[in-house]
């Protein structure tokens, strides 16, 4: 993230900043503002999906008018686990490039269409290696240093305000100021 923020990735990787772009969440749902009134919006947080996954689910039920009784199975499930070791990540990296083929921007993918048997082997054998990749000690996310925290809610800080003003809620655990080390 220090990389990205210090501009090292925007030679060989042209779009490394927009990753800091996605995390403008005022700013993008003001641009949907554009277009729909703020009581056709429903926002929810990481924090209250990921604390009380049925409770927002029944939230998102009640906002699209249907019934709020039903219960998915699965809400406990981490479906999208992360990948956060750099040898794990190029493992996968090399893994994905047998099996996908991505647009000249590299911003898409689609799963290679095999025509051959030794295609279609490598890319069952890649699939087995990218699930046992997944399975590797390495995965625990890294900490932010308290400098990183910093420099990124400068990024951020005024749009997490407005943010606030937007939603109507304290914002409080996304600032540095406030969040447990």
């Amino acid at each position: 993230m220090a990389r990205i923020l210090d501009g090292e990735y925007q030679k060989r990787h042209a779009k490394s900043a927009e990753v800091l772009n996605f995390g403008l969440y005022h700013h993008h749902l003001s641009r949907y503002l554009k277009y729909f009134d703020r009581n056709q919006l429903l926002i929810l947080l990481y924090e209250d999906i990921s604390a009380a996954p049925l409770a927002a689910v029944q939230q998102a039920y009640r906002f699209i008018g249907v019934n709020d009784a039903y219960a998915p199975d699965g809400l406990a499930k981490r479906y999208n686990a992360g990948v956060y070791s750099l040898p794990r990540l190029r493992v996968l990296g090399l893994s994905n490039l047998v099996r996908y083929d991505y647009s000249a921007d590299r911003t898409r993918r689609t799963l290679k269409q095999r025509s051959s048997a030794i295609g279609l082997a490598m890319s069952k054998m890649a699939h087995k290696v990218e699930r046992y990749v997944l399975r590797m000690p390495g995965a625990a996310r890294p900490d932010l240093s308290n400098e990183l925290q910093v420099r990124l809610y400068r990024v951020y800080a005024e749009d997490i305000v407005h943010l606030e003003m937007m939603i109507g809620r304290s914002l409080s655990g996304w600032k540095p100021t406030t969040r447990a080390s």
